[in-house]
C-alpha cells in the first residue's frame, strides 16, 4: 500500500515538472509572435491608385511609399478637354520613424518616395493637384493713382484671353510686371515677366498677377523741383544761406542796435568822467 502511494506521488510530481517546463515554452512561443501594423494607402486622383491599398508590416519593419515614374500627368474632361495633374505631397497620419525622405511636423512629405518604419497603424494619402478649374483668377495692381484697371481682381474663363492696357495719354508708364503661368498672345514679355508695351494680351494658364509700374511722379513748387525720393533742388548754381535766423537783406535793425549801444556806452563814460571831475 505504501509502495502504491509512493508511485502515485512520483507520478504527480513528474506531471507537475513537465507542466512547469511547458509553460515557459508556451510563453516564449507567444512572445516570438511580433506585433503587426496596418498601412492603408489612398489617392485623391485617378492618375494613381495603389496596387495594394492595405498592407500589414511587422513591428520593426519598414514600408516604401512611392509614386511610379510612369504615373500620367494629364487627364481629360468632357467640357475642358485635357488638363494637367501634378503630384503635390504624401500626407501621413499615425506614428512612425522616417528612414528615407523627409516628413514635416504636419505629416506632409513632398518627396515622391518615402520609407517609413511604422510604430502604429499608418494612413497615407497621395495628394495631386488637378488643374481643371473653369476660371483663372487675374489680379491687377499699380503704384499710380492716375491709372484705373478694368479689373482689380476677376475671373477669366479657361482658355480665353485678357487684355492688359495703359492709355497712351497717361504719362510716366514704365512697364508691366507679370507673374504666374500664361501664354503671350500679343505684345512682348521677357523671361522676367516684364513688358514695356502699354497693351499686352495674355492667355492665363493659372492664377496670375499683373502690376502696372509708373515712374515716381515729379512736380514743381515755386522755383524748386520735387519728387518722392529727393530734396528740393535749387534752380541755380551757388551756395545760399537758408537759415531761418539769418537777417533779411536790407534789414537795418541790427545796425541801429549796435549804434545805440555804442552811443549809450559813450554817454555813460562821459557821465562817469564828469562825476570824477566834480569830486576834485
Amino acid at each position: 500500500m505504501k509502495r502504491m502511494n509512493s508511485i502515485k506521488k512520483a507520478a504527480v510530481l513528474s506531471a507537475a515538472v513537465i507542466l512547469a517546463s511547458a509553460i515557459p515554452v508556451t510563453a516564449a512561443a507567444a512572445g516570438e509572435d511580433p506585433q503587426k501594423h496596418v498601412i492603408t494607402i489612398e489617392s485623391n486622383s485617378e492618375v494613381y491608385a495603389p496596387e495594394i491599398p492595405s498592407v500589414t508590416v511587422e513591428q520593426g519593419g519598414t514600408f516604401t511609399f512611392s509614386i511610379p515614374g510612369n504615373t500620367p500627368n494629364t487627364l481629360t474632361d468632357e467640357d475642358f478637354g485635357e488638363y494637367s495633374v501634378t503630384f503635390s505631397n504624401w500626407r501621413f497620419s499615425g506614428t512612425y520613424e522616417v528612414v528615407s525622405g523627409s516628413v514635416n511636423s504636419d505629416g506632409d512629405s513632398f518627396d515622391k518616395t518615402v520609407v517609413l518604419k511604422p510604430t502604429s497603424d499608418v494612413h497615407a494619402i497621395a495628394c495631386f493637384i488637378e488643374d481643371n478649374a473653369a476660371f483663372r483668377m487675374v489680379r491687377v495692381d499699380t503704384n499710380s493713382e492716375a491709372y484705373v484697371s478694368s479689373i482689380d481682381q476677376g475671373e477669366v474663363p479657361r482658355g480665353e484671353t485678357h487684355t492688359f492696357t495703359v492709355p497712351d495719354n497717361l504719362n510716366n508708364f514704365l512697364r508691366w510686371e507679370f507673374s504666374g503661368d500664361y501664354e503671350v498672345v500679343s505684345g512682348n514679355v521677357d523671361s522676367n515677366g516684364f513688358s514695356l508695351d502699354r497693351t499686352v494680351v495674355l492667355r492665363p494658364l493659372s492664377s496670375m498677377s499683373a502690376f502696372a509700374r509708373f515712374s515716381e511722379p515729379k512736380y514743381d513748387i515755386g522755383t524748386a523741383t520735387y519728387d518722392e525720393t529727393h530734396e528740393p533742388v535749387a534752380p541755380f548754381v551757388g551756395v545760399t544761406d537758408t537759415s531761418k535766423t539769418s537777417p533779411k537783406t536790407g534789414d537795418s535793425s541790427s545796425l541801429w542796435a549796435v549804434i545805440i549801444l555804442i552811443t549809450s556806452a559813450a554817454g555813460l563814460a562821459t557821465v562817469i568822467s564828469c562825476k570824477k571831475r566834480t569830486h576834485k
